[in-house]
């Protein structure tokens, strides 16, 4: 795998010693984008306990536990889980962020303290590495396994495991809204860098403290060691989020991503639960809200575990996913993306910013720092009448 221009990974094509190749087909029949336009289901294994349900059900979820939920992006639905599923001999497999703030890498947890560098959005591609073949080791051994990802890793590992319907398997996707460019992300850390005469020795693209739920970040710098100098940015002024939810900087293929639609590629599916001021306002708050899909048999039998760690409550599924647009389609293509990426590799990232990034007008970033969520909702409802 190399870095293309834009920072994503791809299969570099390497001379092959074709005596080595038994022509078996076996790379072409695993492959879980063979025959995209297929339902993605088909890379589901045919086992009775995880063959997709004809439709999900549909649950609004958060945390019993307080410090969980303040540890969690949304209302600590992968948490739950991993409670309710793991007991003795398992193993975890989820994103974590590199210790160089650059990288995102799977990585496996055996006890339940390891889950917290699985918590948290990661705004970049994680690589899979050789996270398949040690999950796959631990199902032969018999352990339990709970793997987390994006839809299209759970189908690659499906894919990779060749149909085998594991009982000890658990498969968790998150609601993706793709893939954004690692090389805006290192040149927005750079640029940080140079402007704050400091190194970022943090980044959490999804915190709670300042703003409450939402795509607010939050970033430490430091230098030498010494006192540290912390950032609250709402997400919408965020020049790195601005990028990616506008679709500037995503990985081509995302836009035309076959696993955004149900049936789902995980047993369950966790996500942010948009909307719940409409749907649910009796449990909608700032400290987070998720929503999850139980999406087979095997899901539905744990959710009397998970309702003990967490306040469930199910919801119609058509209103998950109506306020849930990856859940219907793809992200679409922003027409600006190419001159945007261009323009990325050339010029500096102060004035990208400037062109393409720029913060909200002060009025509205204002609102956002100081009014509550409720008194923006209201605001919003009074501007739409």
């Amino acid at each position: 795998m190399a870095p293309d221009t834009e920072g994503f990974a791809y299969p570099v094509k390497a001379p092959v010693d074709c005596e080595h190749c038994g022509d078996c087909g076996l790379c072409l029949m695993v492959c879980p984008m063979k025959g995209a336009t297929d339902k993605p289901s088909g890379v589901l294994a045919a086992g009775a306990g995880s063959a997709p349900l004809p439709v999900p059900r549909a649950f609004a979820l958060c945390h019993k536990d307080k410090e969980i939920l303040e540890l969690s992006s949304s209302g600590g639905a992968f948490t739950a889980i991993a409670q309710s599923f793991c007991d003795a001999d398992y193993a975890v497999f989820g994103a974590s962020l590199g210790a160089d703030l650059r990288s995102v890498r799977h990585t496996c947890a055996t006890d339940l303290c390891g889950l917290s560098a699985h918590r948290k959005s990661k705004y970049l591609q994680s690589d899979a590495g050789g996270a398949y073949l040690q999950a796959r080791g631990f199902l032969d051994s018999g352990k339990k396994v709970l793997f987390t990802g994006l839809p299209c890793q759970i189908a690659g590992l499906r894919s990779f495991l060749l149909g085998k319907d594991y009982l000890g398997l658990l498969t968790v996707d998150l609601i993706c809204h793709g893939a954004p460019s690692p090389l805006v992300y290192k040149k927005y850390l750079g640029y940080l860098e140079g402007k704050h005469k400091k190194e970022v020795v943090s980044f959490d693209f999804k915190s709670k403290e300042r703003y409450g739920w939402g795509t607010n970040v939050k970033i430490e710098l430091a230098k030498n060691g010494g006192a540290k100098k912390t950032l609250h940015i709402v997400g919408a002024d965020d020049p790195f989020m601005i990028a990616f939810i506008s679709r500037l900087c995503l990985r081509p293929s995302c836009h035309a991503c076959p696993f955004a639609t149900i049936p789902r590629m995980g047993d369950f599916t966790i996500g942010d639960f948009w909307g719940a001021d409409e749907i649910l306002p009796h449990l909608d708050s700032d400290r987070g809200l998720s929503v999850l899909l139980a999406n087979t048999e095997r899901a539905v039998g744990l959710l009397p575990g998970v309702g003990e760690y967490s306040h469930i409550e199910e919801v119609d599924p058509a209103q998950a996913v109506r306020h849930n647009r990856n859940l219907r389609e793809p992200t679409p293509l922003n027409p600006q993306r190419g001159q945007f990426m261009g323009d990325l590799r050339e010029r500096p990232f102060g004035e990208v910013i400037h062109d393409y990034l720029k913060p909200r007008p002060a009025v509205r970033r204002l609102a956002s720092r100081f009014l509550s969520k409720n008194a923006q909702r209201r605001i919003k409802a009074i501007l739409k009448k």
